[in-house]
């Protein structure tokens, strides 16, 4: 009896998810989810997404309980994560603020989640949700029966496709990709069109009270997973790996006025149509005055070459010298005819 008490106590009872540790009792798990319309992972996306078309009523207060599958830190200080009921239904949740800060070193692969009361992210083909409150998160245990597939892709690389352990030990891809090479190598198969197939199936009940069976094929879950979805977060456009599409780059003022030096050293002596735009995008400001035509343009029409700032100076050194030895000759002839006496010739 004990044992089989045991045993129940290591199950989930809503998502039926195997626990190896468990972190929150069921007696306050099952608190939680009193008054709250509990939405199985392979559901959501028909029951919380916006539509036009109304097949089921939309929750209002709802929850649903997950595996992790992956974990991103991302730049922005949010952990977006891949959540998954290890039967080929997964969504995307991005938790941020207090949420983010409280579970960032907590979760991992493989740690069961429950959510409820989340913000709905609509994206193309899948569903995500985003989270910013404690409340809003539940630390349930780990998970039994996820783990990794045992084949390698090389020869020290590892397949990182996350499996059912009580499925085997390889995930489907590599399942078929054995079997296919099995076929080959007997006789009756080789020659045939035969093929495996590995699906999930996932049922739900028909308006009059019938379980309906439907079909998850692995190709296309496969195809799903591999794209990177796009949502709108705060304002901003995350992808499911938690990268900010079109994001603003951070400006570093050291490099700014080290580049601006630079330009303003480069375009000096330069009043070209080109070199003033230059300097009106950079925000440099000239002092030289400004002309209509180019250095190029003048030394054309006046058929000399343009002086620099300090050949000007230079040469205005020189002149003032000139006229200065000029002034000091006539100032000496001044005061010598002053001293020596004028004779007049009467004669």
């Amino acid at each position: 009896m004990s044992h089989s008490k045991q045993q129940n106590d290591d199950v989930e009872s809503n998502s039926g998810i195997r626990l190896r540790k468990r972190y929150m009792a069921t007696s306050l798990l099952e608190k939680k989810l009193q008054g709250l319309d509990y939405i199985p992972c392979q559901h959501l996306s028909t029951r919380v997404q916006r539509s036009i078309y109304v097949v089921v009523k939309k929750a209002s207060e709802w929850a649903t309980i997950g595996i992790v599958e992956r974990s991103i830190q991302a730049d922005d200080g949010m952990l977006v994560l891949r959540l998954t009921n290890l039967r080929n239904s997964y969504f995307d949740l991005f938790l941020s603020d207090k949420a983010c800060e409280r579970y960032k070193d907590v979760v991992k692969v493989g740690t069961v989640m429950g959510i409820t009361k989340p913000t709905v992210l609509s994206s193309e083909g899948t569903v995500g949700f985003h989270v910013n409150h404690i409340n809003q998160v539940w630390h349930i245990g780990e998970s039994l029966d996820m783990g990794r597939c045992e084949a390698y892709i090389q020869q020290n690389k590892r397949c990182p496709a996350t499996i059912d352990r009580r499925s085997g030990e390889f995930c489907d891809t590599h399942i078929v990709s054995v079997c296919n090479v099995s076929k080959n190598g007997r006789m009756e198969l080789a020659s045939g069109d035969s093929g495996i197939d590995i699906r999930w199936t996932s049922t739900s009940q028909s308006r009059q009270g019938h379980t309906r069976y439907q079909a998850i094929s692995d190709s296309t879950y496969s195809h799903i997973k591999k794209t990177e979805h796009i949502y709108s977060v705060k304002g901003k456009r995350m992808t499911s790996e938690g990268k900010e599409i079109n994001k603003k780059p951070v400006v570093d003022l050291n490099k700014v006025a080290k580049d601006k030096e630079a330009w303003t050293k480069f375009l000096k002596g330069h009043n070209d149509p080109g070199a003033i735009n230059i300097r009106k995008i950079k925000g440099i400001t000239d002092n030289t005055p400004q002309s209509a035509l180019s250095k190029e343009a003048l030394l054309k029409v006046y058929n000399k070459r343009m002086l620099e700032s300090d050949e000007v100076k230079s040469k205005k050194r020189a002149i003032d010298q000139i006229l200065e030895i000029d002034q000091r000759k006539k100032n000496k002839n001044k005061a010598k005819n002053i001293d020596t006496p004028e004779y007049i010739d009467l004669d």
